[in-house]
Formats: structure tokens, sequence, C-alpha cells
């Protein structure tokens, strides 16, 4: 059959559309089935090593029913295909192996048989030999096999499913680190050097929200109080510039309108890049909202056994965990400042850390007195 251009771009467009909403699989393969001339198809992850697979999302036929029949089967994937399963490749049944081979083997007798004696075309969208996520298409036993033309077009679709792959598993994991840094007690920005706004935790949206003290105006962070937004100005240029010293992040108190302790910030540089998007706005600065009505010291004995801090460690990380810069942390436990970079030094080889940001992040999540 001949492929139309409108199809493939559609199909295209589409797959990248179900990486940010997953129901638009069941959408996607049916206009997959349609443009490729196919009774069924399905996206699945097959668990080669252990014989078992996984249906992502199918059309065409009774799911239930070929999962129950497929799993019937000890042999869910031929032994003649195993070598065939690499990433990239598209896969038609001849190449697999030859008709009057594959008529003979229990695979065929035991899975494709029942179904009608199928035609098939596969396109490994991921695998490393022992796991394959694959894009299939069937025809039944009335329609020719696919052929070449069919596989040209498989072949321009199959890279924009692997790349919408990878994009669908990193908003996964962007939406999994954001969840972690909404539960934090200390709010979390990310922004420019110039103080435009990139990303926020749930914490520190309401901290903005509520204007007691910091605001967005045209995108940007400000302090209410000009002298105050000049400090913060600064920091942000502190921050972006800072190299890796202990003494890094730049530090700035904030006087709230109503009259409740001052939030601390601390803003620190991003230490690695990121690649962006072309015109995105890529975040430089990491800034930590302390708010002291609501921060409290991670518990020493709790820092102690999870890191192996000795006590003055401990006592010390616990007073930079509520946000306070490391000179006022060190009056407040007695401690000479100069023996308080030390330690510092310790707790952040300890916690695995290099930043005063970072070890707050890590810090947020333990058990408080």
């Amino acid at each position: 059959m001949t492929l139309s251009e409108s199809d493939l771009i559609g199909l295209i467009g589409l797959v990248y559309d179900a990486t940010e909403n997953p129901s638009l699989w069941a959408e996607f393969l049916q206009r997959y089935a349609g443009a490729f001339g196919a009774d069924l198809a399905f996206y699945q992850l097959q668990c080669v090593g252990i014989r078992a697979f996984e249906m992502i999302s199918a059309i065409g036929f009774s799911l239930p029913l070929v999962e129950a029949d497929i799993r019937s089967s000890p042999r869910l994937t031929p032994e003649y295909a195993r070598h065939h399963y690499l990433r990239g490749s598209v896969i038609l049944d001849d190449q697999m192996c030859p008709r009057p081979d594959r008529v003979r083997s229990e695979f065929y007798n035991d899975s494709s048989a029942p179904m009608g004696d199928v035609h098939g075309a596969t396109e490994m969208v991921d695998g490393d030999g022992s796991d394959a996520l694959l894009l299939a298409a069937m025809r039944g036993p009335q329609r020719p096999p696919f052929g070449e033309t069919e596989r040209k077009g498989l072949q321009v679709l199959l890279p924009h499913v692997t790349r919408a792959k990878a994009v669908g598993a990193r908003l996964q994991m962007f939406d999994a680190s954001t969840s972690v840094l909404d539960a934090l007690d200390v709010a979390i920005v990310f922004m420019t050097s110039n103080g435009e706004l990139i990303h926020c935790c749930e914490a520190a949206e309401t901290i903005i929200a509520n204007a007691d003290g910091l605001s967005v105006i045209n995108g940007r962070l400000h302090a209410t109080e000009p002298r105050l937004d000049a400090r913060l100005r600064e920091a942000l240029r502190a921050a972006a510039c800072a190299g890796r010293a202990i003494d890094s992040p730049a530090t700035v108190t904030i006087d709230r309108t109503s009259a409740k302790r001052p939030y601390q910030l601390l803003l620190s540089p991003l230490r690695h890049g990121l690649a962006t998007f072309a015109g995105v706005r890529q975040p430089e600065v990491v800034l930590l909202i302390v708010d002291p009505e609501h921060m409290r010291p991670a518990a020493i004995d709790v820092l102690k056994r999870a890191f192996g801090l000795t006590r003055r460690e401990a006592a010390l990380a616990s007073a930079l965990s509520t946000g306070k810069p490391i000179d006022a942390a060190a009056d407040e436990i007695g401690m000479a400042y100069e023996t308080a970079r030390s330690h510092l030094r310790r707790i952040f080889d300890k916690t695995q850390t290099s930043r005063q940001t970072e070890l707050m992040t890590v810090l947020a999540r333990l058990p408080k007195d």
C-alpha cells in the first residue's frame, strides 16, 4: 500500500503528544493501523529473558483473550527472533525466519496460528537483547504480508517513537523530582541570573503569592523594600558568578511587611549547565527561601546516625538546616568561625554535598527536633 506524507506527519505529531498524555496511545495506534493497513496494532514491553510481556496499549482485538492465549504458552518469544531485537530495527516476518521454518516452530503453533496465521511488522523502539520495547502491526491471513513500502514508512516513524519514549521518561523524572521538591520544608526556586523565574515548588509559590516582602514583577523576583531589592540583585549576580568555595551561597535577609521574622534567602549557582531548547530560558541560579516561622532544625541524633557526623558536626548541620549562614550558625552553637568552616567541609564530605543549598535540601527530608 502507498503511505501518504500527511499520515506520517500526523502520526509523528501524535506520538509526541502521547508522551505527555498517555491516553492518546489508543488514538495513535488506531491511526497507525489505518496508515499501514493493519488489522491490529500494539505497543508492548517484552521481557525476553523470562518470556513475559506487558501490553502497554493495543487496538484491533480482544486484549484479555490474546493475553490469556499468549500467557498460556511457555514460548512467548521465539528463539529465532531474539537476535533481531535490537534498538532501531524494523523487522518484517520473513526477516526473522523464512516462512517454512516459522510455521514449524512451537512459537508459531502456540501463539501465531491461533490468531489466524497473521503477518507482522515490528519496530524495535528500545531494547538491549534481554528486554524489548516494540511497536507492532499485524494483518490477517486474507491480506498480503508487509513489504518494502511499509518498511520505509516505518523507518521514518521509528526514530520519532524512540525520541518520544526518551522525552516521556524525562517528563516522568521531572514529575517525580517536582513531587519531592514540593514535600520539602524549604521553598526552592530555579531562576536566571537576572531574577526571572523558571520554576517554583509549591512552598515558594505560596510565599510569593502572600506578597509578604517578596513579589514577582514582570516575571522577576523582587523584594518589596528597594534597599533589600538592591541587595537581592547583587546577590543574584554574585551567585551566578560564584565558584565552588564553601562560603557560597550568597545570602540575603528579607524583611516582611507582616512584621514576622524575616525570610532568609540563599542563592547558589547551578553547577552544571543544562541543555535547553533554543529560545528557552535556562536556569542559572537556585534560590532557597527559608521561612523561620515554619523551619525546624534537623534532629542532632538523626544527623549522627544518618551521616556518621560527630556531635559538634551534627550541631552545626542542625543549625545550618534552618537556613542560617555559616557565621550565624557558628555563633548559635558557640563555635569559632574557622572551626565551623573546617567542620562544614567534613559535613559536605559525609553528606556527599558541596554547597549549603544542597546540604539544606538533603537535611529538609530528615526528622526534626
